[in-house]
Order: C-alpha cells, then sequence, then structure tokens
C-alpha cells in the first residue's frame, strides 16, 4: 500500500502517552460516512493499540463526564458552519479532566480556542487549521497529524467485514439503509452508460459547489451515512462503502473521504475542490507527496 501505511499511522506522542494510561471516552462525531471512515479507522487503531475506552455522542450528559478524559472525533466539525463540536466543549469543558481532539480541520471559533486551558491538546490534520490553532489557543496544546481515516488497515477491514456481514442483510437496523443503497447503485449503474468504471462522487449538500453534476453522479457519502455512529455501524459502513467504491477504476468527488478511501485502495482519483479550502489542505499536506495516483483538480 503506498504512501501512509496504515500500521505505521501514529498520533502524537504525548496524546498517545495520555490515551495508554486510562480509560477514556470516545465522543463521536455525528455527520455522513466520511466520518463513518474516521471513525472505523480511530476505532481500529485504538483496539490495535489495546486502549480501553467507551463511545458515548455529542448529546451524553455532563455528569457521565465530569472528571474523565475525553477525546473528541477527528473531522472537519469546528468551523463556523458546523456548530457540534463548539457546543459539547462549551458544555463539557469546565468538568472534564483532560480533553483532547483526534486530526481536525479548524476555522474560526477564536474565542473558545482562546479559553482552551492546559487540559486540552487539539491535533490539527494540515497546515492551515495547525497555524490557525498556534495563534488563537491559549494555554492549550496543538500538534499537526494526518486524518484518522489513514489509519485504517484495508486488508484486515476487508477479511473482518467479510466474514462479520452478509452480502446484504447483517445489522438489522442497517437492513432498510443497504436496500436503498443497493437501489441506488442500480440507478447509477443505468446512468452510467459506457462509463461504468468510473464513479462520479460529487457532494449533494453545504459544501457543494457550482460543479456541474454527471447524470450519473451518486453521493455516496450520503448514500452510505447513517445516524447511529456505534464502532458496528461505522465498521460495516465503511466496509460496505470500501467495496462499492473498490469495484471502480477511477473516483471523480470533492468528497474529502472519497479521495483518501481511493487513494488507500489504490484508485485514480480526481479530487476536486469543496466550498471551503478544506480539501485543498488536506490533500497538499497528506496526500500530494504520498499517493501518486491522486490528481487535485482545484
Amino acid at each position: 500500500m503506498p504512501g501512509l501505511p496504515s500500521l505505521d499511522f501514529k498520533l502524537p506522542e504525548e496524546v498517545e502517552a495520555i490515551l495508554q494510561s486510562s480509560e477514556f471516552l470516545y465522543v463521536a462525531n455525528p455527520g455522513n460516512a466520511g466520518d463513518c471512515v474516521i471513525a472505523c479507522g480511530t476505532h481500529r487503531y485504538f483496539d490495535r493499540k489495546g486502549w480501553k475506552y467507551k463511545v458515548v455522542p455529542t448529546t451524553t450528559p455532563t455528569s457521565e463526564t465530569a472528571g474523565r478524559t475525553l477525546v473528541y472525533a477527528g473531522g472537519g466539525n469546528l468551523i463556523g458552519i458546523y456548530p457540534d463540536a463548539k457546543i459539547f466543549m462549551t458544555r463539557h469543558l469546565p468538568g472534564a479532566a483532560r480533553f483532547i481532539m483526534l486530526p481536525h480541520t479548524v476555522r474560526d471559533n477564536e474565542e473558545l480556542l482562546a479559553s482552551l486551558d492546559e487540559r486540552c491538546v487539539i491535533v490539527a490534520r494540515e497546515e492551515r487549521s495547525y497555524r490557525h490553532l498556534l495563534e488563537h489557543l491559549g494555554r492549550a496544546k496543538t500538534y499537526l497529524g494526518h486524518d484518522m481515516a489513514f489509519a485504517l488497515d484495508v486488508d484486515g477491514l476487508f477479511r473482518d467485514g467479510a466474514r462479520r456481514f452478509l452480502p446484504l442483510f447483517s445489522n438489522r437496523e442497517l437492513f432498510r439503509n443497504n436496500l436503498g443503497r443497493l437501489r441506488r447503485q442500480v440507478r447509477r449503474l443505468a446512468l452510467a452508460r459506457g462509463n461504468r468504471k468510473v464513479l462520479n462522487a460529487f457532494r449533494t449538500d453545504s459544501e457543494s459547489t457550482d460543479v456541474e453534476l454527471p447524470r450519473d453522479n451518486l453521493d455516496v457519502s450520503r448514500v452510505f451515512g447513517v445516524a447511529d455512529m456505534t464502532p458496528t455501524n461505522c465498521l460495516e459502513t465503511t466496509y460496505r462503502m470500501m467495496k462499492y467504491i473498490n469495484s471502480f477504476k477511477r473516483i471523480n468527488t470533492n468528497r474529502l473521504h472519497m479521495a483518501i478511501c481511493g487513494a488507500l485502495l489504490g484508485k485514480e482519483v480526481a479530487f476536486h475542490a469543496n466550498s471551503y479550502s478544506k480539501n485543498e489542505d488536506v490533500y497538499r499536506h497528506s496526500l500530494a507527496a504520498r499517493f501518486p495516483k491522486v490528481e487535485w483538480k482545484g
């Protein structure tokens, strides 16, 4: 596997030292299937390390987090258009023993960042966020890392997924999701005509751009998304989505985790911009020099 081999992925030493010292709470970040990929990579990394942790949602009461080490999922939630991480931090930081935010894109939120103290560590997943944190953090520490999706062990994921999940029915909660995904995949196939080895997976949400959507476009991250970010749901979603992506030769997308998954699978990827600089920043930091089949289109 080229680039950042999953088993060579490593968090900053201080973060690793904290997480191996005692049981912590992992706060699952709500989102789409890209967030499932992040969570799956995170769970598998934690489990390889043998760390003890409990998964809790962002809605968990403060009584359950008081005095605990809180580890907020990686992603892109600490920016102006998404309030979840900010709301969680505002509510839970006063009573927490420690707070760690895994590799994240960070924008805005200057007042919140300035208020963070020495209990807090935020890992940036690209250089623009790292510079923003260095400028605005109070007494908290920051490090530069890579998106948690790069912690995926792809071969192990496929082995575990094939062993645990039947072709369609596996998790009762996801059965209807799987049927809906299958219908959308069949529809895309009908629209693709002679272009069946090329997956067009452009955003159709708040981070979309004015790029003209191909007639066979399938926003895979939305189609494969789940509401309940349990470890099992994230594993199944990531397995099924990666298996689907693996059937294509080329991926055209402005979804960050479509590009990362394609890169980890060795696919040709034409990677386009989202509505702000996240895609390009992660591309420059983590993909450009390591995955030559990923091409930045801007």
